[in-house]
Formats: structure tokens, C-alpha cells, sequence
């Protein structure tokens, strides 16, 4: 049985994978240990400035990259009554422990860069325990 304390931290592999009993990131328990059950890669999601966002796409180049942002921050602003130049979508480089995600190596092996797109996941601003970590 799993415990689930609802904590401000990204729920990410090490959750999914996770043997202890205990999870203490932002699923509340709801992705703890999924992977080693059989269960589905659930959707991978980060924090910036607060906000909650999900990761939509994986691309290669700055241009597609840039392009994606702009269309998905348009489309979620309209959907949720929002003005255009708010921050709903942003664009990341993958560096450093994001290289080794699946389907980031997957763009890496077939285009040698990748860039990841991020869209507003909630309208709910996460009240951190500590400093927003940042995702290099």
C-alpha cells in the first residue's frame, strides 16, 4: 500500500519506479511505483514560476521549437479566456539528466539537438515548500 503526502515536488522517474511505500511528490501516490506494476508512463510535468506545466512535445530545432510554443500558448490562452502575451507555454533545451529521457534520446539519435514545449497543466498556482527547483 502506498502513502501518498501531497508534496511540491515534480513527479518524475523516480516515482514511477519507486520500491518505498512513501510518495512525497505532487501526485499524492496516484504515480508511485507504476512502472514496476505495468502501468503507463505517466505525463511528465515541471514547475516554473509556480505554475504547473506538462510537457506536449519533444522537437528538433530552435525554429520548430519556437513555433510549437507560440501555437500551444495561443490555443490554451483562447480556451481558457486568457489574453494573448500571457504565459501559458514555454520552450526548454535539453541538457544535462533530460538527455537521457526516451523520448528525448529518441529526437537526439535522429536530429542531434532537442528542445522540449511545456503547456500550462492547471490554472492553480503550486505553493512550493521550497524554492522552485529549475530544469536545465
Amino acid at each position: 500500500m502506498v502513502m501518498g503526502i501531497l508534496g511540491t515536488g515534480t513527479c518524475n522517474l523516480a516515482c514511477w519506479m519507486a520500491r518505498e511505500p512513501e510518495c512525497r511528490c505532487q501526485c499524492g501516490g496516484k504515480n508511485h511505483g507504476v512502472m514496476l506494476r505495468g502501468g503507463e508512463h505517466p505525463q511528465r510535468t515541471c514547475q516554473r514560476k509556480g505554475r504547473l506545466f506538462r510537457l506536449e512535445a519533444v522537437t528538433s530545432g530552435w525554429i520548430k521549437a519556437n513555433d510549437a510554443t507560440h501555437e500551444l500558448a495561443k490555443a490554451y490562452n483562447a480556451a481558457h479566456g486568457r489574453p494573448w502575451w500571457a504565459e501559458a507555454a514555454f520552450m526548454q533545451h535539453a541538457t544535462g539528466h533530460i538527455l537521457k529521457w526516451p523520448e528525448v534520446a529518441n529526437i537526439l539519435a535522429q536530429e542531434g539537438d532537442a528542445y522540449l514545449v511545456w503547456v500550462r497543466a492547471e490554472d492553480q498556482q503550486v505553493e512550493p515548500a521550497h524554492p522552485t527547483p529549475r530544469l536545465l
